[in-house]
């Protein structure tokens, strides 16, 4: 009863007090922006060339709606604008296809859209657009943004370059969801004609257009000839070369076979460094090394296996091993220098390595020889060393690790449909952190395998992260999250991963971003 009075409430502040708050949520989302990149060498952008990107993992889908793996917003966001983008140092929202918005009540968004924009099929981007795109989202049975969007009630088309969003409650973090998956616009004509074939004929209204995709060799983007966005892109298009081992991956750009690999390694920065044509990127990033729980299953259900799990795990011996001296070690979600934060919640409950408590645990729960669990992970080098230290970590106190490893789109595939007990890999963050809860916890979120709310305290609270119209409640309510979360020992939160890019010195313009997924909408190539 409570939160009902407190959603009425809200529901009648002024148009002011809400435009106020849009103003300061997109304001105080930022951590510090200390990116460090090599300078340019003061020469204009030029046109044209090839960018040839050592790709970290093959797509499981290039329908933006439907997609279920973080790596492929490095593509889709050459084929696909999006109705709201962020600043990259601050996640502060930026206009997009959306030229401005506003909240001319609390649970109505108003979007002006960009005029003269057409798709890569020759068809318009207007309004009646943006509603087909939101309608095929909520209908859609294999849609993974449902969570994503889902205070969305209806949308109203006003005119072809006005489109009202009405909300079921007030949500302050809609802005800044559009700047993701959500928001990425696809030709209405085209995913009508492709159907679920559409992840593999994508077509947006981007910098770029969709050329071709081998699986697990190479995807290619090419420029949009008409691309409303004046002067740009520089290049003429991007090839992604499908290189899961980034070892393989900076091989290939030493070699001269590629220009960019991303996600390197803390250990590869000294190869990186010796070769005189190659310059290093690296910046800090909301990207979280993590263990997912299916709390569906037995025995992972029970508190107190979970509660053992995150004691048996050394997370300061693991962030040495993985990430040297350039990550930093995790309590929760949101690094510590987050703005939504709860320091109070990390003191609370720590989780401390304390492998005799988390014998303990598992004794109390049923298990005094310990327990078996299927553990769903990655093939490539990296990951398959960050599952061989874990698995010894948890076999110290009983826990049997065995370990079911395959390519990328495969496994998250397996996972999402509810497959394992257990998964180590990671989470890049969003733009507002209250997606990146509801994509892990919500009941219809795209990481939550059991699809169930793993408690209603922590539904409500989610939800209260988003209806939010002041800051200071904002982060009050993130704080329940944080809390309610970590009692219930939801998930093993390791590290927090930086950006290390490597290029060659033809590119320059990089600029990197706290989501960590790199953006080439400003690279160009020198001879």
């Amino acid at each position: 009863m409570a939160d009902n009075r407190l959603l009425d409430r809200r529901a009648m502040l002024s148009r002011r007090e809400f435009l106020e708050l849009s103003g300061a949520a997109g304001a105080a989302a930022m951590l510090p922006a200390d990116f460090s990149r090599a300078e340019g060498t003061g020469d204009s952008p030029k046109k044209g060339g090839i960018l040839r990107v050592a790709h970290t993992n093959n797509p499981s889908s290039l329908d933006p709606s439907t997609g279920r793996g973080g790596s492929e917003h490095t593509i889709l966001w050459g084929i696909f604008d999006t109705l709201i983008r962020f600043e990259p140092k601050t996640l502060t929202a930026v206009p997009g296809l959306a030229r401005s918005w506003s909240y001319p009540d609390p649970q109505s968004l108003v979007l002006d859209l960009e005029t003269d924009v057409l798709f890569h099929d020759g068809t318009s981007f207007d309004a009646t657009a943006v509603k087909a795109n939101f309608d095929r989202m909520l209908s859609n049975p294999r849609s993974t943004v449902k969570a994503d969007i889902e205070s969305l009630a209806s949308v109203e088309v006003i005119n072809p370059a006005r489109v009202v969003l009405h909300l079921k409650y007030p949500d302050s973090a809609m802005p800044l969801i559009l700047s993701d998956r959500a928001g990425m616009m696809a030709s209405p004509e085209a995913f009508n004609k492709f159907g679920p074939d559409f992840d593999r004929h994508p077509v947006g209204s981007g910098p770029w257009q969709f050329v071709s995709w081998e699986d697990g060799n190479k995807a290619s983007i090419r420029r949009n000839e008409k691309y409303w966005r004046e002067g740009r892109p520089y290049l003429d298009g991007i090839d992604f070369r499908m290189i899961v081992d980034t070892n393989a991956g900076l091989r290939s750009v030493l070699a001269g076979e590629n220009d960019i690999v991303y996600r390197v390694a803390a250990h590869q920065i000294p190869v990186a460094k010796r070769a005189a044509n190659l310059e290093i990127v690296v910046g800090p990033t909301m990207w979280v090394e993590m263990v997912y729980f299916n709390y569906a299953h037995p025995p992972i259900n029970d508190l107190r296996v979970r509660q053992a799990i995150n004691h048996a795990i050394d997370r300061n011996a693991y962030a040495r091993a993985i990430l040297g001296e350039t990550g930093e070690v995790a309590t929760g979600l949101l690094p510590k220098s987050h703005w939504a934060y709860a320091e109070s919640v990390a003191d609370r409950y720590p989780y401390p390595y304390d492998p005799e408590k988390a014998k303990r645990l598992l004794a109390g729960a049923g298990f005094p020889n310990g327990c078996e669990l299927v553990s769903l992970s990655y093939s490539d080098q990296a990951r398959m060393r960050q599952s061989d230290i874990i698995t010894q970590m948890l076999g110290q106190v009983g826990i049997k690790l065995r370990q079911d490893n395959g390519l990328m789109a495969t496994i998250n595939a397996r996972w999402q449909s509810g497959e394992g007990d257990f998964h180590l890999s990671s989470f890049t963050g969003r733009p507002d952190p209250t997606l990146s809860y509801a994509s892990i916890f919500s009941k219809d979120g795209i990481f939550n395998p059991a699809h169930i709310e793993p408690s209603s305290e922590l539904a409500d609270a989610i939800r209260r992260s988003r209806a939010s119209t002041e800051i200071s409640e904002r982060k009050a309510a993130f704080e329940d999250v944080q809390r309610i979360e970590r009692a219930n020992a939801l998930f093993v939160p390791l590290g927090f991963e930086p950006e290390i890019l490597v290029h060659n010195t033809r590119v320059k313009g990089y600029v990197g971003n706290l989501i960590g997924k790199p953006r080439f909408d400003d690279v160009y190539l020198t001879s």
